[in-house]
């Protein structure tokens, strides 16, 4: 199978991550590629990408717009719910490997873009970073997927495991640029140095985040969409914690 062929498939397909265990052939029988020829991003090391010249740059192009991606994440979607007596919380958790198709029009229309950009800066010599986060429709698809429609006070659905990083000197500190942080640790953030910090970053280095938005996640048949966890707490008790890698 040639990889052109893959404009055919979706442009986001995601497993329970235990299928894959269980049949670590899932993907391979779907697109027809070796593994080998799948880019493996399961693992966080894989997904944060260092390059000290622009040939380096370019064959890492080539792979993210050529090479399916394989990711492992993991995404929760919880809501609250409160009373006088209680806080009830409802939580869904779930491990998926999802592949990302880079030769679907949509992803290309994407990626293509943001790499070229981040080309010219590696070509001229200057300090960058560009940060690719694909989670987003998952996430939005597991949301859909799980809530129910209930009305309450609060709603939240966090995602990990997605996100790719490609820079050539060093990644933005994110307790400096993080707003939570500036807002409830102002003084702190100010008396380290952290306006100089940022300041000196946007001046320096070309940072870019992207994400990416409005593509269709399709499920493999035979996965179950939920896991469902109900835990009542206490008024003013610690809401679930977001699992993490």
């Amino acid at each position: 199978m040639q990889y052109e062929a893959l404009k055919d498939l979706p442009p986001c397909i995601a497993v329970k991550f235990t299928t894959l265990q269980n049949k670590p052939n899932v993907f391979h029988e779907l697109t027809g590629l070796p593994d080998r020829m799948i880019s493996n991003m399961i693992r966080k090391d894989h997904r944060s990408l260092k390059v000290d010249t622009p040939a380096e740059f370019q064959t890492i192009e080539d792979y993210l717009l050529h090479r399916p991606m394989l990711f492992r994440c993991a995404v929760q979607h919880q809501i609250t719910e409160g009373t006088v007596e209680y806080t009830l919380v409802r939580t869904w958790r779930a491990w998926y490997a999802v592949l990302i198709n880079p030769w679907h029009s949509t992803i290309q229309q994407f990626l293509r873009p943001l790499l070229t950009e981040a080309s010219k800066h590696a070509n001229a010599g200057d300090k960058f970073c560009l940060e690719i986060e694909f989670g987003k429709c998952v996430k939005d698809w597991f949301r859909r997927n799980v809530d129910d429609g209930s009305c309450c006070t609060e709603k939240k659905t966090t995602l990990t495991g997605m996100g790719i990083c490609i820079y050539n000197y060093s990644t933005p500190l994110k307790v400096c640029s993080n707003p939570w942080i500036i807002g409830c640790c102002f003084p702190f953030w100010f008396l380290f140095g952290g306006p100089c910090y940022t300041v000196q970053r946007k001046i320096r280095f070309y940072d870019r985040k992207a994400k990416l938005r409005g593509i269709s996640v399709s499920r493999l048949p035979g996965e179950a969409e939920k896991i469902h966890t109900i835990t009542p707490r206490r008024r003013n008790t610690r809401a679930v914690v977001p699992i993490n890698e």
